[in-house]
């Protein structure tokens, strides 16, 4: 009878990157513990918007892969025919947040064939383009439209300031909302 023998070839380095990939890489990236969605509440956003919204529906938080290692959440409120989508996106640090928000910036600028306007009283950077309304706060950029809910320019600007401010407000002590919206 012949004697068999076990051969250890290595495997092509395709399918084991393949793996690393699939399984490990996103473990890789630091993982975000914040639920941004939280710090906004309904009636937060009914009062500021002057209208009744119908939906709340906070999206997840997503490990945008690639080599920035973002974080992003959507949380979208929903008044009738009418939608308020807020984006926040979280990087790992104030550099890569300048630089998305100046990518953010320019991107909107063109969408919008506007010029960008800074909303003044906002503490590191926000702008308006057109209807959207893009902020900066430390590793945090934040994106939302007025689009649905402003009747002309001047309205725009006045409900940009007051959402920026309100976003603001909420990004800068998210401990202290997150503690408020966690109490029965």
């Amino acid at each position: 009878m012949p004697r068999r023998r076990l051969l250890l070839s290595p495997l092509p380095l395709g399918p084991l990157v393949c793996l690393f990939v699939l399984f490990l890489a996103p473990a890789a990236f630091p993982r975000s513990v914040s639920d941004y969605c939280r710090l906004f509440t309904k009636e937060d956003i009914e009062k500021t918007l002057d209208t009744r919204v119908t939906e709340v529906a906070p999206g997840p938080m997503k490990v945008v892969l690639g080599a920035e290692g973002l974080h992003d959440q959507a949380c979208v409120f929903v008044a009738g025919s009418r939608v308020f989508r807020i984006t926040i996106t979280e990087t790992r640090s104030v550099e890569e947040a300048e630089r998305l928000y100046t990518k953010s910036v320019s991107g909107q600028s063109m969408v919008n064939s506007a010029e960008p306007k800074p909303l003044a009283g906002i503490r590191d950077e926000a702008v308006i383009a057109g209807s959207t309304v893009v902020m900066r706060h430390h590793n945090l950029v934040v994106d939302f439209s007025v689009r649905d809910f402003a009747t002309d320019s001047e309205s725009g600007l006045a409900l940009a300031r007051a959402l920026a401010a309100k976003v603001e407000e909420r990004i800068s002590a998210p401990a202290r909302h997150r503690r408020k919206a966690s109490q029965p």
